[in-house]
Parts: C-alpha cells; structure tokens; sequence
C-alpha cells in the first residue's frame, strides 16, 4: 500500500539551494486494489462482489474485452483493479450491482 505524503511547496522552495526549481510530475501508474480492498470497498464479502459484481460485468470489466479490470487466472494470479476506473464503474451503474 503505497502512503501518500503532501508537503507545501514554500517549505521545499525555501531549502533549496540558489537556481534550482520543483518540477511535479504526475504520475502514469493509477493505484490498483486488489479482490480484499474492493470487498472492504464495496462492505460486501469477496464472494459477493465476485457473483454479483465481477462475473455478471465482466464483459464490460474484463481488460481482455477492452475494460480496466485485470481477472485472476486461478491461485498465485492477483486480481488487480484501477481504483479511479473501478469507483467510476460502480458510481454510474450503482443500481444495477446493488439493485
């Protein structure tokens, strides 16, 4: 789990030696959940986020039909979710997975 950590930009420009300058960069890699941190996302059990969730969406899901989630092959094969794309998801079609 990666910690993020917000620093004022004045502090850092105040301790930094004479003509150099902060450059963000934003980051490429979005942050993954895996099946334990949807379940606790979604206050369901994994068993009911994969049966009423994952395999009932996964045409729409599935990045190997051109969706954002990656699906476990079976054991040692993570499941692994953008969680921006991934709240998104369930933001626009809430009814139709809480029903």
């Amino acid at each position: 789990m990666q910690a993020e950590v917000e620093i004022q930009l004045s502090i850092i420009e105040k301790i930094l030696p004479a003509g150099y300058r902060v450059i963000k960069e934003e980051s490429t890699i979005s942050a993954q959940w895996n099946l334990i941190q949807l379940a606790r996302y979604m206050h369901r059990s994994q068993d009911w986020v994969k049966e009423n969730f994952l395999y009932p969406f996964r045409r729409f899901l599935d990045i190997n039909q051109g969706g954002f989630i990656k699906y476990s092959t079976g054991s040692g094969s993570p499941w692994e979710m953008p969680i921006d794309e991934t709240k998104q998801y369930i933001k626009e079609h809430y009814k139709d997975i809480f029903g």
